[in-house]
């Protein structure tokens, strides 16, 4: 009976540790992605990334039907009015259109609220659909523009996810929230991939590769992410929209 019963021990202790390291990593509970374990966590996210990529386009629900520049307003409201959206934060983030918006001792901010589409973390840059996918939901909470997006108070807001060669490519759309629906792209650039380890669950926040790497304690992972480049008249750094993918987690940088 000894023998038995070490055997079993030691699976558990193989398997938990398995478990707490993929799940440390791009918001997961836990504290995981140590050095310790990475490399073992490496090549299990390489595996679950291939896996989430083979999976059809046809299973994201923000899939469009169509180019988005064919659809009218009254077809994306019709899609977006079918889809859930979980894992959301609201931040406080830096305003423009007012005086007291400006400089290093602004006065004067505004809040969006982001959600993640439900059923859609295996979302990556190997399974976009030919028309583009629906990745998250915007909405300005505050009484004034955004610097970052643009964002105005009165809109919904749809981040969207384009394949592109090489990669893939992210539009920001407006749309009224009353009839005539209308809608039209306010902000556009690279989608880029964080390549941490895989988390199940759809989520959204405003954090860039390194944030989420920094937050999970894993340093090495923090220092090898690029940068985020942000525009030049922004003049104060924030973190762009983040969501849960197939590679760990994206972001939507502004185009500098």
């Amino acid at each position: 009976m000894t023998q038995p019963r070490a055997w079993w021990l030691a699976g558990f202790v193989v398997a938990a540790t398995v478990t707490t390291t993929v799940l440390g990593a791009c918001g997961g509970s836990g504290g995981g992605g140590k050095n310790s374990g990475r490399v073992a966590a490496d090549s299990m996210n390489q595996g679950t990334a291939a896996n989430l990529a083979s999976r059809s386009a046809a299973t994201l629900p923000g899939a469009l039907p169509q180019p988005i520049d064919q659809m009218s307003g009254d077809d994306l409201s019709a899609l977006t009015n079918n889809l859930s959206f979980v894992g959301g934060h609201e931040r406080q983030r830096r305003c423009r259109g007012s005086d007291e918006c400006r400089g290093a001792n602004a006065r004067r901010f505004t809040r969006l609220a982001v959600e993640a589409v439900d059923q859609e973390d295996s979302l990556g840059t190997a399974n976009i659909p030919p028309n583009g996918v629906i990745a998250a939901r915007l909405f300005n909470r505050g009484q004034v523009a955004d610097t970052m997006y643009g964002t105005r108070p009165g809109y919904e807001y749809y981040l969207i996810v384009l394949p592109a060669a090489g990669g893939a490519t992210w539009r920001l759309e407006e749309m009224t929230t009353s009839a005539p629906r209308q809608h039209r792209s306010i902000a556009a650039g690279k989608l880029q991939g964080c390549n941490h380890p895989y988390v199940r669950g759809a989520r959204a926040d405003f954090k860039t590769c390194a944030e989420s790497a920094a937050e999970t304690g894993d340093a090495s992972r923090a220092s090898l992410v690029r940068p985020v480049v942000y525009r030049p008249t922004q003049g104060f750094e924030e973190s762009p929209i983040w969501f849960g993918c197939s590679v760990g987690c994206c972001t939507a940088d502004p185009s500098s």
